[in-house]
């Protein structure tokens, strides 16, 4: 929540000992407009440095995603967004989404959602990446005004960008949602359709007669 933030890094305190591999796998920095930046640890602290400068006005999420472990392998279970702006306001613009599986009801926590906002390109990177939790929850939060499209993808590289010949996506009931500062928009529950890829087993052969 700091504003007029001038820092060159934030920290991620664990009340244990992270696995260290798996912190610098699930950190990004949304929204997606080229910041660098490095993971380094001191004991049970991940530290996320910035190596280009922050741009101005611009609020800032440092996310830690839900398959953050500690060495033990227990995760976090929902992602954590650490937002902060470089000019005096923060933008506070919300939308929220559920999903569940098609046939178990259910979902496992890290599905991926993008979120892309206008101009809207499904084929470049998504502006903003928010992970399910248990219960199927995606929360995007700290969002600026504007137009908005969502899709779940199954997004097997982690590359932030949906790949229809391998991966497979899913739009919303709402093609688009505007975003109004200090309110929130639902896109909704979804149902995922898994497709059945087992190849069949012949079990047995039957003869019949008349």
């Amino acid at each position: 929540g700091t504003t007029n933030f001038s820092g060159d890094e934030g920290r991620f305190e664990f009340s244990e000992f992270p696995d260290r591999n798996s912190v610098r796998q699930n950190v990004t920095i949304e929204p997606n407009i080229g910041i660098q930046y490095d993971v380094g640890f001191s004991r049970k602290t991940a530290i996320v440095e910035f190596s280009t400068d922050l741009p101005e006005n611009t609020t800032i999420l440092v996310k830690l995603g839900s398959d953050v472990a500690d060495t033990r392998r227990n995760t976090l279970g929902s992602s954590f967004d650490l937002a902060f702006s470089t000019g005096p306001v923060i933008d506070d613009g919300r939308i929220t989404a559920r999903l569940r599986d098609a046939e178990r009801g259910s979902v496992d926590a890290g599905e991926r959602v993008f979120l892309f906002r206008e101009p809207i390109d499904y084929t470049a990177q998504a502006n903003y990446v928010a992970q399910s939790d248990t219960s199927g929850q995606i929360d995007f939060s700290y969002l600026r005004e504007g137009v908005y499209s969502a899709i779940w993808v199954n997004d097997l590289n982690r590359d932030r960008r949906w790949n229809p010949e391998r991966e497979r996506a899913q739009p919303f009931h709402s093609k688009t949602v505007e975003v109004v500062q200090g309110e929130e928009r639902t896109l909704g529950t979804i149902y995922i359709s898994t497709p059945d890829t087992v190849s069949p087993r012949l079990d047995g052969v039957g003869l019949l007669s008349d």
